[in-house]
């Protein structure tokens, strides 16, 4: 770990916190309920693993 002067240096995060806000906007859980509807089953499947990836990333 660095340390400049007196005071350590403490990451922010902003750019991690940009991608998430860019990238992860749409909920894939309302996407995997709308391919259901339309009969794309397997569009549905991966769209509730990428709603149960994010929601696990999100929580830890």
């Amino acid at each position: 770990m660095s340390t400049h002067g007196s005071t350590e240096y403490l990451p922010n995060y902003q750019v991690w916190a940009i991608l998430v806000a860019l990238f992860w906007r749409l909920p894939p859980g309302s996407q995997a309920d709308g391919k259901r509807a339309a009969g794309d089953i397997a569009g549905a499947r991966e769209a509730a693993a990428k709603a149960r990836f994010r929601a696990v990333c999100s929580a830890g």
